[in-house]
């Protein structure tokens, strides 16, 4: 076989092999859907995969975050219902003192006719629940005689006064009470105008409205 010979095997070698595009696009880039479509390049197509894990890593984060919000919420709620079920008990746990008196007094009322006894029975259970509200810091409002005070004080009339100066409290209908700086209850009270102004007195009313004699 001559040189000629192999040279026109090669070329028909050559010519039966497939061709191979040089516009095809990177095995990298055609990797990720859609991207072969929209013509992207390797480098391109790394840097959107890039951002899609960041934009699913930051969703992810995210909702763990939102998750542990939730779960604090919970937590921070159960431990002010724990919070408020106990000074509710401790609350009621300071009254039963009192029913247990007044229990007593009851059964005693019962068994006996002395007046003496009653009252000191009802007294003693006064100064205990009275000593329980001190504990649980409440207060009474000072009323009788003090300078009204809208704060503390609701007027329920005014009343006018010979021995206590206008504007101040003159009577007590029902004591108030506050708790720290709190008002729970505000004293309802009667509120002097001062001392009664008397009408001046015509020369009839001095004369005593008498008509002179006749003859």
């Amino acid at each position: 076989m001559t040189m000629s010979d192999d040279n026109q095997s090669e070329e028909q070698n050559k010519a039966q092999e497939p061709a191979v595009s040089e516009t095809a696009p990177p095995a990298e880039a055609s990797s990720v859907p859609g991207i072969a479509a929209a013509g992207l390049s390797a480098e391109e197509a790394a840097k959107l995969r890039k951002e899609l894990d960041d934009a699913r890593q930051q969703a992810d984060a995210l909702r763990r975050h939102a998750a542990e919000l939730d779960n604090v919420r919970k937590r921070v709620q159960r431990e002010r219902d724990r919070d408020l079920t106990e000074r509710s008990a401790s609350v009621l746990r300071g009254m039963l003192p009192v029913v247990d008196n007044f229990e007593r007094a009851m059964a005693s009322l019962a068994k006996t006719t002395d007046a003496e006894a009653v009252k000191t029975g009802t007294e003693q259970i006064y100064r205990l629940f009275v000593d329980w509200l001190d504990k649980q810091g409440v207060k009474p409002i000072p009323a009788q005689g003090e300078k009204y005070d809208p704060n503390l004080h609701e007027a329920v009339m005014q009343m006018a006064s010979a021995e206590v100066p206008g504007g101040c409290i003159s009577s007590e209908l029902e004591r108030g009470y506050t708790i720290g700086e709190r008002v729970l209850r505000h004293a309802k009270v009667v509120v002097s105008t001062g001392a009664a102004v008397q009408a001046p007195q015509t020369a009839e009313q001095s004369d005593g409205g008498n008509e002179p004699a006749s003859n």
